[in-house]
């Protein structure tokens, strides 16, 4: 008999509140209410989620980020609520069916910088169940929501539709579709998109997507691939899990070694065309969403600057 494979649980899903259900998908069995506050420029005169005044995840003459500290006074009491359908415990194969910390992580910082998504075109890496897409699509314009395999896509389009009120277009703005990492690269390319549409693409996000060695290598194969041609802003919001091994004799973090070597090998490569650059993000900005923010949690920037010649 084949071993069982061990299954996980996200954090997310042990101290928020779920109701189950068996009405969506087989592999579904949760929906949960994500309630979140907002900056006060971000509700007009009727309540409903407007676009803010002015961009808060501005930079200053050195290139870093002016962030408002925590704790901070500047939040409404109104919440806004996004519904998600989700899976509980899952294969290892099928995590994007959960949410997870790192995803709330990057919905902060969504919302933090409302304004800088306006009229703009965003890259969904590696979605699930589509929780940073649907808030992306607040503010964007559009957002193509990502993954691979048909159960997580099925579910991404579901979430989409049950919370089209809150985005623009009624939900239109947003196109759930196929990449699969590992049929990425040099002669297929982005195979599901065009390259009038990667180019079209502002701004990256990839949430939660560092726990796989192999699937790490894909991933940044497949960022290289889409900050060629026009400059590009990758965001990567990531958790770094400990764990300890009998080989290191300690506590490490295998996942995210391998991350920061991909990084590294990422910002030296050498082009005359292609200048790319790397920067972490400090995650102090305020917290709309109801999580744990710990320590590990990481937020990081990766730009492209491309010269023609």
């Amino acid at each position: 008999m084949a071993e069982e494979e061990t299954k996980v649980l996200s954090d997310v899903h042990i101290y928020a509140q779920y109701q189950i259900t068996d009405n969506c998908h087989v592999k579904v069995n949760a929906v949960s209410r994500f309630l979140f506050k907002l900056p006060e420029n971000d509700v007009d005169d009727v309540g409903v989620i407007s676009k803010g005044k002015e961009p808060i995840n501005c930079k200053d003459a050195d290139g870093d980020f002016i962030v408002r500290r925590k704790p901070v006074d500047n939040l409404t009491d109104q919440r806004e609520v996004i519904t998600i359908y989700h899976g509980l415990e899952t294969e290892l194969k099928d995590v994007g069916l959960q949410v997870w910390n790192g995803c709330l992580l990057m919905c902060d910082f969504i919302l933090h910088g409302n304004l800088s998504w306006k009229n703009q075109t965003i890259l969904d890496l590696g979605a699930g169940v589509g929780l940073t897409s649907i808030l992306s699509a607040i503010f964007a314009d559009k957002v193509y929501s990502t993954d691979t395999g048909n159960d997580v896509l099925d579910i991404a389009r579901t979430n989409v539709e049950v919370n089209a009120h809150l985005l623009r277009n009624g939900g239109h703005s947003v196109e759930v579709r196929e990449i699969d990492w590992i049929k990425c690269g040099k002669e297929n390319g982005i195979y599901t998109f065009t390259s009038e549409e990667l180019e079209k693409i502002n701004f990256v996000f990839a949430a939660e997507v560092i726990y796989d060695i192999d699937l790490t290598e894909a991933f940044f194969t497949t960022i290289e691939i889409i900050l060629q041609k026009v400059p590009k802003t990758v965001y990567i919001a990531l958790e770094k899990r400990l764990v300890f091994t009998l080989e290191d004799l300690d506590v490490v973090s295998p996942a995210y070694s391998h991350f920061k070597q991909c990084l590294k090998r990422l910002v030296d490569r050498h082009e005359s065309n292609l200048l790319i650059e790397h920067s972490q993000i400090p995650c102090d900005f305020p917290q709309y969403f109801d999580y744990h923010r710990v320590k590990e949690l990481e937020l990081w920037e990766i730009t492209s600057k491309v010269f023609s010649g």
